[in-house]
């Protein structure tokens, strides 16, 4: 296994990394919580001595977790059964078998594919079997689970060390709910899907040199990346190139400003901190209604869905086709793309090379960058039907210690590597990326996702004109609340 060793690669991190991240950081909301756990976003070395591992023999038995697989790319892998030679796999390998180790026991991971998989757990802990100790559901499944009691309060267990940052502080702190301050699932980079699921912003280098446009990372560093830079960059790269329009054509010459998927434009409206609602203090607030919401909407609208050419969004669901809108920036046909983490795995090849930013503020008076986590990611939890969830606490806190330690920094490497080279300043973008990203806890819990469907159909329409789907909605929203704040408080 040929690459570079982990405390080189945290060297590497640590140098990309610039201190003046500007505007990037700073006081964060529930939804953006992340920003306030590590203030540069920057992943720091931590002796062993210093974690100080607990005293813990598992007597041989086994810790057993359920996962998602055949997850349209995103990387999912918890375990291998032996080194593949890929760096990421055989650091993960390397993980669990020191963890293992160390306490005595033994990593079985039960895969379901990710559609079947909360039906599969559901059933289980119906039926009253103890056949898991953790889990790792999809989030936009999980209402059913959280309201029919099927996890343990996560916050009753010292094994955890939540306020570390090898939790997902998004997560685990956005995620505590009702009056006790209950938490019943969590994030950690022991599973790196959610980071996988995270939207950011890809450019293509050479069509912004062609243009003579600087490279955004400077303005990222100093705040400055916002919607109107975005637009700007958009219009310049929206060009017919002697083409009667822009309409599709495989083999025309038409280029886009930006092209995306559904999520993609939740994603630029949480990236404008224009949410759906947020955690405070254990209790939802709704933040839709905010006049701020519907000022993002309409300047999405204006500045980007409506016009022909700077936005472009012709098939969203065949990624084999060239109109797709990740094979549309993987052949040049657009300047932008708001897509997911884990789709730098098809970029990795594409003949010109690429870069990686957060999704643009509103403007510079925003304070933290905002990276919205898809619905689709995977949450942590223990099923009440484990009888050692003490156990499981303190070998889930080691293993999402050394991830973070150990893995991470792979991960980075793999994800901004491109023809055999590096892209330092990516992997100091993806670290402020880590360090802004937000979870839309009404979709883990269902609260939202009538309202967002609907929102959405207008806006991609061309219309900004929400107020009356919020007015039509907003009470399916408020009752759905109440019914889950109810059951929590009960």
């Amino acid at each position: 296994m040929k690459h570079l060793t982990k405390y080189a690669l945290t060297a590497l991190i640590l140098t990309a990394v610039v201190c003046s991240c500007g505007d990037s950081t700073g006081e964060g909301t529930q939804n953006t919580g992340a920003v306030t756990d590590n203030t540069t976003g920057t992943v720091t070395e931590t002796s062993a001595d210093e974690y100080g591992y607990p005293e813990l023999d598992c007597g041989g038995e086994a810790l057993r977790i359920l996962n998602a697989s055949n997850t349209w790319g995103t990387y999912y892998n918890l375990d291998f059964e032996a080194t593949t030679g890929e760096s990421l796999d055989d650091i993960i390998y390397e993980r669990n078998r020191g963890i293992e180790e160390r306490f005595n026991t033994e990593l079985s991971v039960t895969e379901y594919d990710i559609d079947e998989v909360t039906t599969h757990f559901t059933t289980v802990i119906m039926s009253g079997e103890d056949l898991y100790d953790v889990t790792y559901l999809r989030a936009d499944t999980m209402p059913t689970p959280l309201t029919e009691g099927m996890f343990y309060n996560l916050n009753e267990y010292d094994g955890f060390s939540f306020d570390e940052p090898w939790w997902d502080s998004t997560v685990v702190d956005g995620g505590v709910i009702g009056d006790d301050g209950a938490l019943f699932f969590a994030s950690n980079y022991f599973s790196l899907f959610s980071f996988d699921t995270t939207v950011c912003v890809y450019f293509n280098e050479a069509m912004y040199s062609k243009l003579d446009i600087e490279y955004p990372y400077q303005l990222v560093r100093e705040g400055k990346w916002t919607l109107d830079k975005f637009y700007e960059y958009a219009r310049m790269g929206a060009n017919t190139n002697g083409d009667s329009s822009f309409d599709w054509s495989e083999n025309g010459n038409a280029t886009y400003g930006v092209t995306t998927w559904s999520n993609g434009v939740h994603a630029l409206l949480g990236g404008a901190e224009a949410y759906y609602l947020w955690m405070e203090n254990g209790e939802p607030v709704v933040k839709v209604t905010d006049e701020h919401y519907s000022d993002v909407a309409a300047s999405l609208v204006d500045n980007l869905l409506s016009v022909d050419g700077v936005f472009a969004m012709f098939n969203v669901n065949d990624n084999t086709r060239p109109d797709h809108y990740e094979v549309m920036f993987r052949n040049g046909r657009t300047m932008m793309t708001v897509a997911q983490i884990k789709t730098s795995a098809r970029f990795r090849d594409m003949e010109d090379s690429f870069g990686i930013l957060p999704l643009p503020k509103y403007d510079e008076a925003q304070k933290n960058y905002s990276c919205y986590i898809s619905s689709t990611q995977l949450l942590m939890g223990m099923p009440i039907t484990s009888v050692t969830p003490d156990r499981t606490a303190v070998l889930m806190d080691a293993l999402a210690y050394e991830s973070y330690r150990d893995v991470l920094p792979v991960y980075y490497e793999v994800k901004v590597s491109q023809k055999g080279l590096r892209n330092d300043d990516s992997i100091e973008m993806l670290d402020i990326i880590r360090g802004s990203r937000y979870t839309n806890f009404g979709e883990v819990f269902g609260w939202t996702n009538s309202l967002q469907s609907s929102i959405y159909n207008k806006l991609i329409a061309g219309s900004a004109d929400i107020a009356s789907v919020i007015a039509s909605g907003i009470k399916t929203v408020e009752t759905n609340i109440e019914k889950t704040m109810d059951l929590v408080n009960g």
